[in-house]
């Protein structure tokens, strides 16, 4: 039997993050029609200063399957207020460094570097907002594309449905 892992003690201003959840959301941009979505998320810790983390979105009206990302969100232990860093990749050939503050219970990073492959949509800034309120988890995107000014293209409110 495997002893249950103890977070890192740098985590503590992020544990209650830590969990699945699960909800809607509406996305949105100046070159696509708005949209609705549902959405699982998740953050696990594995004993050290950083939670992995994991996304998958499906359509509300027919179930088909959207969007997945994964990654870390990294903090930096013994800096006020804390620094947290978000790395994340996905299968659309993006890979995305935002750097950023948790400040307030909130996680509000911008990237530093983003990464395209040939075939990807090219990106050139996201900034992402999340925090905990009413129960749940928030957050906000926002994308900048070479020819398009930074624009909100995601926000939702995400339930918990299951806790480690």
């Amino acid at each position: 039997m495997t002893a249950a892992i103890e977070p890192h003690p740098a985590l503590a201003p992020l544990l209650a993050f830590i969990g699945t959840w699960e909800g809607e959301g509406e996305g949105e941009y100046p070159t696509i029609a708005p949209f609705r979505y549902r959405e699982r998320l998740s953050f696990e810790q594995v004993g050290k200063p950083f939670l992995t983390y994991e996304q998958r979105t499906w359509s509300v009206t027919n179930g088909a399957p959207m969007h997945r990302e994964c990654g870390y969100l990294r903090i930096i232990p013994d800096t006020s207020p804390p620094v947290v860093e978000f790395i994340i990749a996905q299968p659309t050939g993006i890979a995305e460094v935002a750097e950023g503050t948790l400040a307030d219970g909130v996680v509000d990073v911008s990237t530093t570097t983003t990464g395209c492959t040939a075939t990807a949509v090219p990106v050139s800034g996201v900034r992402r907002r999340l925090w905990l309120e009413d129960a749940a988890l928030h957050y906000e995107l926002s994308m900048a594309t070479p020819g398009t000014i930074d624009a909100r293209h995601l926000a939702a409110r995400l339930d918990r449905i299951d806790r480690p």
